[in-house]
């Protein structure tokens, strides 16, 4: 029933009903510490329903119940890099810039190729004025993922403020 009920929360997630899927990871939650015991319970990674909380309650603006299910599955699994990730995310909705790179390099740390990581921990840098440390990190970003259009301006935004307007216009 646990894995029923979180892959209907996940669906539900997807299509962005954010309050139904809360509720089907709460019965996934429910059922899962009811049965712990369970076989089919020793095969699931509860860490996902509470990544998944976390992000419904960061997509409803309820950023201090999502950093507290992102530590929930941080301490179910502390290599969970996108956990870090999205912890650091709520951190700089919250503006707590420092805080948020700290976690951020946690998940950097855990998963080398993580450009978003590069990319959130950029804008950090870029909201405390450390105009270079950010175009590190967007370049960075951009080496992982040349794609992303936004890496790019961030990257010339960070240029511009350098003074590197010259550089800035190439970067957009």
């Amino acid at each position: 029933f646990s894995i029923g009920y979180y892959q209907k929360g996940v669906c539900l997630y997807e299509m962005k009903r954010y309050n139904d899927a809360l509720t089907m990871l709460d019965l996934s939650l429910q059922y899962y510490n009811a049965n712990v015991n369970d076989s089919n319970n020793k095969k699931f990674n509860i860490e996902k329903v509470h990544y998944h909380r976390g992000l419904c309650f960061k997509l409803l603006n309820r950023i201090n119940e999502a950093i507290e299910q992102f530590q929930t599955a941080i301490e179910k699994n502390n290599k969970y890099a996108e956990c870090y990730y999205e912890r650091g995310s709520c951190l700089y909705i919250q503006g707590k810039f420092d805080d948020s790179i700290l976690e951020l390099n946690k998940a950097i740390a855990l998963l080398k190729g993580f450009h978003a990581a590069y990319c959130k921990k950029g804008m950090c840098y870029y909201e405390l004025k450390d105009y270079e440390s950010a175009l590190k990190n967007f370049e960075n970003a951009i080496v992982l993922d040349n794609k992303n259009g936004r890496y790019f301006f961030f990257k010339a935004q960070c240029l511009f403020e350098l003074k590197r307007k010259n550089d800035a216009l190439y970067a957009f």
